[in-house]
């Protein structure tokens, strides 16, 4: 039996707690012996990002723990490092590992319109109202995921927020309401942990739930 204190520390005689990361590497040794591929690179892309919450890992663990298709955006910024942009998107390990090897610091690019949405709110004039107008009229679809984006310090403006939705195969709406675009097939939003600029970061306040996973294993690219 494990005895642990209120505030959750081990007694001395008795074997550490195992934290999650251990579950995940037994799981993962579990599969590897069971010749699970699928399921070991989605549990060695799970480990790898809450082991090192790097650019590098968070690409991984999107693309194969949630099947969702990343490309890169340039240093520091939104913009994107490939010629065709969200177009490039994929989840294709090899070719993202390729991406940030070559450059550690790539940011994020997450296609939207296949395993989610995004209602992407401005936190500037009529974001946040429109957003209350959303929530007491029952019109805001079911939160599946919570990011408070990077704002621009120097420019006085604070974090937006970004709001995972599941897919509805509808595209973008840019000013669908006022501060409040719809991101959807056809678009892209940056990924945490990305950064703009003076240690601003993309951020999780609500991780991804499972509702917005891709559930088939098959390698998908954006185009």
């Amino acid at each position: 039996m494990l005895v642990t204190s209120i505030d959750d520390t081990v007694h001395p005689t008795c074997a550490p707690k195992p934290t999650a990361v251990d579950i995940q590497c037994a799981e993962f040794l579990a599969a590897v012996q069971a010749g699970d591929d699928a399921r070991s690179d989605e549990l060695a892309a799970t480990i790898d990002a809450a082991e090192r919450p790097t650019l590098r890992g968070s690409a991984l663990y999107y693309s194969q723990a949630l099947g969702w298709p990343v490309f890169p955006l340039k240093a520091g910024s939104k913009e994107p490092a490939t010629l065709k942009g969200f177009k490039d998107a994929t989840t294709n390990r090899r070719r993202i590992e390729a991406w940030w090897n070559g450059n550690p610091n790539y940011n994020i690019g997450l296609a939207t319109g296949h395993a989610f949405d995004v209602v992407d709110i401005d936190p500037g004039p009529g974001g946040r109202e429109s957003l209350a107008r959303l929530e007491q009229a029952g019109s805001l679809p079911d939160v599946h995921g919570y990011v408070v984006t990077a704002g621009n310090r120097a420019e006085g403006r604070p974090a937006g927020i970004h709001l995972y939705v599941k897919a509805t195969g509808r595209g973008n709406r840019a000013g669908f309401l006022p501060g409040i675009d719809y991101r959807g097939a056809g678009g892209y939003v940056v990924g945490a942990p990305s950064t703009l600029g003076d240690h601003q970061t993309w951020q999780w306040l609500m991780p991804p739930s499972p509702d917005i996973k891709a559930h088939n294993n098959t390698e998908r690219k954006v185009a």
